[in-house]
This record gives structure tokens, C-alpha cells and sequence, in this order.
């Protein structure tokens, strides 16, 4: 089914957010008449091999997915509306339909390009001290950014995120679920999901 530019720049967009483990676990349900998408966890390619639809790990991503389409329909200064669908955990998912299908400028906002989170290969170089001085500004009711500049703050950080992920890694469970997310040759690389092996 051939798809209108402006809804393929919002699937490129939203595509951009980050997944756990890149499991990639989101499918996108076109509907051209109405010009809605419809997000939601795939079940054909994920069902019994990713972290589930009623996982943590799948929810954070549907957030972050949803965050990158609102960040391009401001950007286009697009008319729309979204409802999430939340009453079954086990079926999470969010409509977007666009008040109509005027065709925007099919570019992907800088600012979704630009985030750090974003889906590109792993940069060397460190965060600008400028960028870090806005971000240390962010704040949302109880929800705010620290910046760890001293050292001894960073090693303390690092000792408890290492303790939290030993702790993560238990049960057998778990490091089958991590093993079946590695992908060691080429070929699996270029699946798109999982993790490269080269990259840990």
C-alpha cells in the first residue's frame, strides 16, 4: 500500500526513538482514509522472543516513540490528535490521526535528528559543555537533570548502576532473554534489531 509522504515522515521520525535492547518490538498500522497511525507492540515479530507487550522495557519505548511523533507534528505545525489505548497492559498501544493530509515538509525535525537517544552508531566525542548547561535547567514537577562533573560522584553512580545490573541478571530467564537479543554476524546486524555484539 503506497502511504502519503507526510505519514512516512512520521513513521521515519518515530522510528528514531530508542527500544529496549534496540528490540525494536513497535509495528505501524496505516490507515490513509482516516490518516491515523496506529502503534502498538508486533506480535508477529516479537511475540515469544522480546520482552512482552506487558513489559516495562516495551512501554518505556511506546513512550518514547510517541514523544518523537509529537516533537514532528509541532515542528510541522500539524493539527492532530492522540489516544492511547491503556486499558488492557497486555494490548498498550496509541492512535495519531492528523486533522488532514496536507502535505508538510517530509523532513525529519532537527531536533528529533539531534537527540542523543536517537538510533545512530555510538559517538566518541562528548557532550558539549554547552549542551550540558541547558539540560541542567530541565525541570517538571519533581523530575529534574544532574549533571556529575566530579569523578568520585561519577565512580559512586557507575558502582550502583553495575550492583543494579547484577542484580538484574539472576534467573536463567534472563540471560536467555539477553543472549537470543545478540547478533554476531553482518547479516544479523542488518535485521536492525537486537544488539551488535561489536557495539558491548
Amino acid at each position: 500500500m503506497e502511504i502519503s509522504g507526510l505519514l512516512r515522515a512520521y513513521i521515519q521520525s518515530v522510528q528514531l526513538a530508542p527500544t529496549a535492547d534496540n528490540s525494536q518490538p513497535i509495528c505501524y498500522t496505516v490507515n490513509n482514509r482516516e490518516h491515523s497511525i496506529l502503534s502498538g507492540f508486533d506480535r508477529d515479530r516479537c511475540a515469544g522472543f522480546f520482552l512482552g507487550s506487558d513489559s516495562h522495557a516495551y512501554q518505556i519505548s511506546l513512550g518514547a516513540n510517541l514523544e518523537n511523533g509529537l516533537r514532528f507534528c509541532h515542528h510541522h505545525n500539524l493539527a492532530n490528535r492522540y489516544e492511547v489505548y491503556d486499558k488492557d497492559i497486555n494490548n498498550l498501544s496509541y492512535k495519531i490521526t492528523f486533522n488532514n493530509d496536507t502535505e508538510a515538509e517530509n523532513d525529519i525535525p532537527t531536533e528529533i535528528l539531534g537527540r542523543h537517544t536517537n538510533r545512530w552508531p555510538y559517538k566518541l566525542d562528548a557532550i558539549s559543555e554547552e549542551l550540558l548547561t541547558v539540560c541542567s535547567s530541565f525541570a517538571e514537577g519533581d523530575v529534574s537533570i544532574t549533571i556529575l562533573t566530579q569523578p568520585d560522584d561519577r565512580k559512586q553512580l557507575a558502582a550502583l548502576i553495575g550492583l543494579a545490573s547484577e542484580m538484574r541478571f539472576q534467573t536463567p530467564e534472563i540471560h536467555n532473554w539477553l543472549y537470543e537479543t545478540l547478533r554476531m554476524t553482518p547479516t544479523e546486524v542488518a535485521g536492525n534489531d537486537g544488539l551488535d555484539i561489536k557495539t558491548i
